[in-house]
Order: structure tokens, then sequence, then C-alpha cells
């Protein structure tokens, strides 16, 4: 009874405050496309590929787990292909929610003295598909007083209204930053929207359609040379869908041991919501991080375990021949 009055209480707060709906991440840059179509071109390879693994509010039977893949590819020398996808399932009433997008990213803009500062836009189109698997639930109606809970029990409520609906979804996003590897200081700022196609949002149908709110992004950072083997990242990202607002300030310093060898620690810090130290490390083309949200959030002081964990995965293929593509974003 405790877990599902949490659940039903998430739910009502979603509902009444049409708020952030999208599944995210503490590690964001761990699926840049999703934070911004415009990054599926901004990478130092000929290709890479992401994958985040997240699990949080362990206090409820069946927590909120969400997997995220990415590959990004270049094509030709300024146009880059992106696919990036998402499945997080929770609670015991099997709420599922699924993505998948295709990205198409150009940063064949580049200007300063040298071209080394560089625009570049993206657009994403995909699926965005979210239910509640009907078969899991369970009400009073399938208890019986007599024999106990009886999972063939029909259900009289009416719920086809979060059955399977997939909808088709855009999104898209501008990226400038500086690669110029003679600075010691190298800055990057994106901007992006999401859902700018208004997707109908079938958890909210009623007597009149209701769309899924524009997700606003604005990214920005830079990396800055302490020493020949220490980098300082701080880092910004604001987001806005709906109501709901969040903010990410954050600073990492970075240690390389060698050419191919890197260490990162740090923190971000989600204003009103969570602490989230992080550690990273770099091995030849392979970078694998592991954070951990603190939840510091009124929420979080209520109910035990709201925390989360998140492991994450990327690999590089492949290097630009004889030409400098300094990315100043790890």
């Amino acid at each position: 009874m405790k877990n599902s009055l949490f659940i039903g209480l998430l739910l009502f707060i979603c509902i009444k405050s049409i708020a952030q709906i999208d599944p995210h991440f503490s590690q964001l840059y761990s699926n840049p496309s999703w934070l911004n179509p415009a990054l599926a071109g901004v990478f130092d390879a000929k290709g890479n590929a992401h994958v985040i693994y997240r699990s949080q509010w362990e206090s409820i039977v069946t927590p909120f787990k969400t997997i995220g893949a990415n590959a990004n590819l270049t094509l030709k020398k300024n146009l880059s292909i992106g696919f990036n996808f998402f499945n997080q399932t929770a609670g015991s009433g099997g709420y599922v929610y699924n993505t998948g997008h295709l990205t198409l990213a150009y940063n064949g803009i580049k200007f300063g003295s040298f071209g080394d500062k560089h625009i570049v836009f993206g657009m994403s189109v995909g699926i965005i598909d979210k239910y509640f698997d009907v078969s899991k639930f369970e009400v009073g109606e399938q208890w019986n007083p007599l024999t106990g809970f009886n999972p063939n029990a029909g259900i009289s409520d009416n719920v086809t209204n979060i059955i399977s609906k997939p909808v088709f979804d855009v999104s898209a996003g501008l990226y400038l930053y500086n690669s110029n590897e003679v600075d010691r200081t190298n800055y990057f700022i994106g901007i992006s929207a999401a859902h700018i196609n208004s997707p109908s949002d079938n958890f909210f149908e009623g007597n009149k359609t209701t769309v899924l709110p524009i997700r606003y992004t604005v990214n920005a950072g830079m990396k800055m040379e302490l020493h020949e083997s220490l980098f300082f990242h701080p880092r910004f990202i604001y987001q806005q869908q709906g109501t709901a607002t969040e903010i990410i300030p954050g600073t990492y310093l970075q240690f390389m041991t060698n050419d191919n060898t890197s260490f990162t620690t740090g923190v971000n810090y989600r204003i009103n919501d969570a602490i989230v130290p992080f550690v990273g490390i770099k091995l030849n083309n392979a970078d694998i991080g592991i954070s951990y949200d603190i939840n510091n959030s009124s929420l979080g002081k209520l109910v035990a375990n709201t925390s989360a964990i998140e492991i994450s995965a990327k690999f590089i293929f492949g290097s630009f021949d004889n030409e400098t593509y300094l990315c100043p974003r790890f």
C-alpha cells in the first residue's frame, strides 16, 4: 500500500503541474544528441557510441530503470548522422517510455582567423511511445477475501487511454564552440528545443488534445588547461519543460596520465534536488563513468532511497587524418 500511494503521488504531481516528463540522466553528455541534436556533429573522431544505465527510486517495489544508447558517424567532413534510443520502465504498473530518433548534423560553418570557431546545426526526427502495461496492474477488485489476490480477474476501469500510441517527434539545436588547440581555454555553448512539432501526449487525453511541452535546453562550459596534464571543466545546464525547470552547475578535473589515459572527477548540483558526484576513467578509445545522485530535496527527506546511480561507457572509432578537430567537452 505504501509503494502504491507513493507511485500515485508521483503521477498526481506530474499530471497537475504538466512538468518535466521526459526521462533524463545526470550524466547528460553521455547521450549527447538527446541533450542537443547538434552534438551529433561535435566530436573528434570518425564515429562514437555511448551507452548508459540509470536506476532510481529504490524505495518502490520496481524502481525506475532507464537505458540509453547513442551512436554518431561522420558521413563527410561537414556532415554527421546519429541515432539515439531510450527505454525507461518503472513501477509494478508496468510504465514504459520508449524513444528512437535519427539525427542529422551539419558542422560546415567555421569562422575566426584559423577557422577554429564552429557553428553546428542538428535536427532529430523519431518516435515516442509511452504506455502502461495493463496486464501488470494490481487493483482492489482483483482481491478475493476467500482466495486472496487473483491476477486473472478483469479490471472494470477504462484504461484505453494509457495503451501504446506512438507519436512522431522532432527536435533541433545549435552549437557553438572553439577548437583552437593553442588556446588554453576552449568554450562551448548550445541551445536546443525538443518536441517542436507538439506531439500529442496520450497520458493526458480527455475532452481536448494535450501535447508534450517543448523542452528547452541551454548548455555551456569550457575546457581550461591548468597544466599540460591537468584540465578544469566548469559547465552549466538549464532545462525547462512546461512548468518545470532544471538548473545544473558543475565542475570537473581531468588528469592526463599519458596521451591515451586520463582520470576525471567532479560534481554536479541539480539545484533543489540532488548533489551528483562523478568519477570516470579513459583508457585508449573507451571512457567509463559512474555517478550517484544524493537527493537533498523535500521529497527525498520524506521517502527513503530516492537517490540514483548511473553507469556510462563511451567508445571512439577512428580519427581524422591530417586535421586538428578539438572538441572542448569530454
